[in-house]
This record gives C-alpha cells, sequence and structure tokens, in this order.
C-alpha cells in the first residue's frame, strides 16, 4: 500500500506542475472546482436551451390554437398556471380539448376502461348536448307562450288558462332537468374531489 500512495502522490504533484499549480492541493481544489464549474455550466446551457424550445414550441401553438381555445389558454393562465411537470394540467393550448375532440381522439383501451361508459355512450351524450344546448331557450320560450295563454289570453277562455298553466309546468320542468339537475350534480361532484 505504501508504494501505491508514494506513486499517487508523485502522479499528482506532476499532474500540479503540468498545471501550473505550486502543491498537489492547490491543483486538486482548483481542478476538481474547475471541472464541477464546467458541468454546471454545460448543464445550465443545456437546461436554457431545452426551455427556449419550448417557448418556441408553445408560440407556435399559441398562434395555431383557435380564437376560442387562445381565450381559455390565457384564462387559465392569469388564474391557474403550471408552474412545475409533477402536475397534470393546462400548460398550452393543445392541451384544451373539447368533448368532440376527445372522443375523436380517444384510444378505445385507454380513455373508455373505467365502468360501463363506453365509446358509444359518449358518441350518444355528445349528440344529446347539442340538443340540450338549445333548450334553455327552448325552455324560456315555452314559458314565456305558456304566460301568454295564461295572462293574457287566458283572461277571457278558462280552458286555454289551464293550458297556460299547464306549459308553464312543463316547460319548468324540463329546464330543471336538462340545466338545473346537472349543474347541481357537476358542483357536488366537484366539491367530492376536492
Amino acid at each position: 500500500d505504501e508504494g501505491w500512495d508514494k506513486n499517487f502522490e508523485i502522479n499528482q504533484k506532476i499532474k500540479a506542475i503540468e498545471n501550473g499549480y505550486d502543491n498537489i492541493y492547490e491543483f486538486l481544489v482548483n481542478h476538481d472546482l474547475n471541472e464541477l464549474r464546467t458541468e454546471e455550466i454545460i448543464d445550465k446551457i443545456e437546461k436554457k436551451k431545452a426551455l427556449e424550445e419550448k417557448q418556441i414550441k408553445l408560440q407556435r401553438e399559441i398562434e395555431e390554437a383557435t380564437p376560442f381555445k387562445r381565450a381559455q389558454y390565457e384564462l387559465i393562465q392569469k388564474t391557474n398556471p403550471m408552474f412545475d411537470e409533477e402536475h397534470v394540467g393546462i400548460r398550452s393550448p393543445k392541451d384544451i380539448k373539447t368533448f368532440e375532440e376527445c372522443i375523436r381522439d380517444a384510444d378505445e383501451d385507454s380513455v373508455f376502461v373505467w365502468g360501463d361508459y363506453t365509446k358509444e355512450d359518449a358518441i350518444r351524450d355528445l349528440k344529446r348536448n347539442k340538443v340540450r344546448v338549445y333548450s334553455i331557450p327552448f325552455c324560456f320560450i315555452g314559458i314565456a307562450v305558456g304566460a301568454i295563454y295564461q295572462y293574457v289570453i287566458g283572461i277571457r277562455k278558462i280552458d286555454v288558462r289551464d293550458r297556460g298553466f299547464l306549459l308553464i309546468i312543463g316547460f319548468i320542468t324540463i329546464f330543471v332537468i336538462c340545466q338545473v339537475l346537472p349543474l347541481i350534480f357537476a358542483i357536488v361532484v366537484k366539491s367530492w374531489r376536492g
């Protein structure tokens, strides 16, 4: 062991002299620091390049996004920006998908695995959603027609007055079933999730 230590010390002295240092200690300290600094600099340069590439990609995705998705993305960045890569969230406009895009891009094995909700169910719900969008103005028009029947025309004709009352009750029931109950359900489910 003594011969190996002596050999190592001689080699270190030679390296120290070759690199312009007076003793082994200065050589080891400065050499290690220089290597460490070089690795840190290379690491920072690589991280900076990756960040610049990411920013360029994000700008391109923002420019290619639809105006609606761009507005949604800007709102999300103001209210709930994502600062890390560990959590699930919206980091670019391409992460924002409509229900139709989710169904179209869905892989049968990954998206519709849990429970008994199939892709056919999702397509059916998508079609229903398009009808449900019209249920709000449809209900308000129905309630207005019912009110006209009950309070305007029904003043002179009693049978028309009853029809107006039934129209109002029917359209309020449709409105509650199609709009209010899903909203309450969504609020309750969101509160359960935390």
